[in-house]
């Protein structure tokens, strides 16, 4: 009875995974027709090319199958270079080019799904990439080679009904998640369109005519590189309509961004023939730029944290329980909020060495109740506010200034003090001046933003 309950229990085992087995997922060589071994594979299956391919390619909807490009390249007839009705991930070195007029390198109908973890994508005639489902990149590269075109468009294109054969609907999911990747070029190098929802978590963004995104409905930065050359008037644009397709909210939580002319252009900009409305956050991030607005913008920022070198707090609404500028030999980086200035603060400790530390400078601007400053030894600070701040738990009062020692040798504040003395201020020589602190002081204070917008954004939203 015994070996027959045991015999019984291995069939009952085989009969469980069978189903499992008959349809486990396989790795099939293609070097031709690749729409026919798309057709042929089971969901799941993974086509590894062995050749450049010449064809227009289609993925079914229903199906799910993974290319691997493995080096090799697929290019386009006349129509769009892959077509994705289904669930499409692309993996493996390799191309997938598109030179045919008014079609892209890959088109993700609405309802299909497409992950690009490899690949690079490429084209000069329309769009690169064109979204209307739901389009993950993470480590791929776009480059849209022709300044006519944006090189993503994620969304529809205006009410008019020339989408890829797809009529305008009065509602749609479109949805791009961009977690690494590059991507480059093209009047906008990503443009946000109607009913499209962005969320950009990391990547290396950059473009020579354009901003590196247009946003026209709900983009979310949390993180990743944004440069832009001379040609480009600013880095991030933002334009609305103000309906449901066209929403205009763009919120930064985090990310470098440069601005044109050495950093000395426009942050943003807006989309040409919107409307007025729209909102831009500003919640966190690295800006070497003008960040403000002017006039003839349909949007005024609102800044709640981060660092900037040039904020213009005239054309801007700043909405934050503390202030600062990080001030060194030729270098001012304003930075708003406190979880900001005390993750830069905890960061340039952990980053220079004390002589290093010597040169910086903090003036304190502004604080609310209740807010705390950390700041590491040897660090001057400076209370330019009207009332006390709290620094290292000591109250630093207005227009007094601070030298941080050790706990061995502390320096009481300079200024007003009761007795009426001043603190004699170091020979200049014992200041080292350290080059090196310049060109460091800008990506440390990025990773100390990065550091603060992770610990602050810790409800991420979708």
């Amino acid at each position: 009875m015994k070996k027959l309950f045991v015999t019984f229990l291995c069939i009952a085992m085989v009969a469980v995974f069978l189903p499992a087995m008959a349809f486990a997922a396989t790795t099939t060589e293609v070097g031709a027709d690749l729409n026919e071994a798309i057709a042929s594979a089971q969901n799941g299956d993974t086509l590894k090319l062995t050749a450049d391919i010449t064809e227009d390619i289609t993925v079914p909807q229903g199906k799910t199958v993974t290319i691997d490009l493995n080096g090799h390249k697929i290019t386009a007839v006349k129509d769009h270079t892959i077509t994705n009705n289904g669930v499409l991930t692309v993996v493996g070195n390799g191309t997938v080019e598109n030179y045919v007029k008014a079609k892209a390198a890959l088109y993700t109908a609405p309802g299909a799904e497409t992950v690009l973890n490899n690949g690079t994508f490429t084209g000069n005639t329309w769009y690169v990439i064109k979204n209307l489902g739901t389009l993950t990149i993470d480590g791929a590269t776009v480059d849209q080679q022709d300044a006519g075109s944006s090189g993503i468009d994620n969304g529809y294109y205006g009410n008019l009904g020339n989408d890829c054969g797809v009529a305008y609907p009065a509602s749609a999911n479109v949805k791009l998640t961009i977690k690494s990747g590059y991507l480059s070029g093209g009047m906008n190098t990503v443009k946000n369109d109607d009913f499209g929802v962005l969320v950009v978590e990391n990547g290396v963004f950059s473009n020579t005519s354009g901003p590196t995104i247009l946003n026209w409905n709900e983009t979310s930065i949390y993180g990743g590189s944004f440069t832009v050359n001379d040609s480009s008037k600013a880095v991030i644009a933002n334009g609305s309509f103000a309906n449901d397709a066209d929403k205009g909210n763009l919120t930064i939580y985090g990310g470098q961004f440069t601005a044109s002319n050495d950093g000395n252009n426009a942050i943003f900009g807006y989309g040409q023939g919107g409307k007025k409305g729209g909102a831009v956050e500003v919640k966190g991030g690295a800006f070497t730029g003008y960040v403000g607005s002017a006039a003839d913008y349909p949007y005024t920022p609102t800044i709640e944290g981060g660092a900037f070198t040039n904020l213009d707090r005239e054309t801007v609404v700043v909405n934050s329980d503390a202030s600062a500028n990080f001030v060194t030999e030729g270098e001012k980086i304003e930075v708003v909020g406190s979880v900001y200035i005390n993750a830069a603060l905890e960061e340039l400790e952990k980053e220079l060495t004390p002589e290093e530390l010597a040169s910086v400078k903090l003036e304190i601007t502004e604080a609310a109740a209740g807010v705390e400053f950390k700041v590491p030894s040897g660090i001057t600070v400076k209370n330019l506010t009207e009332e006390n701040v709290n620094v290292n738990d000591e109250t630093l009062g207005a227009d007094q200034e601070l030298v941080v020692k050790g706990p061995e040798t502390d320096t009481p504040p300079t200024g007003d003090n009761d007795d009426g003395n001043k603190n004699e201020e170091p020979e200049k020589d014992t200041v080292p001046k350290t080059s090196d602190v310049n060109n460091m002081f800008p990506w440390i204070m990025a990773m100390a933003l990065a550091a603060g917008a992770a610990a602050m954004l810790k409800r991420k939203e979708d």
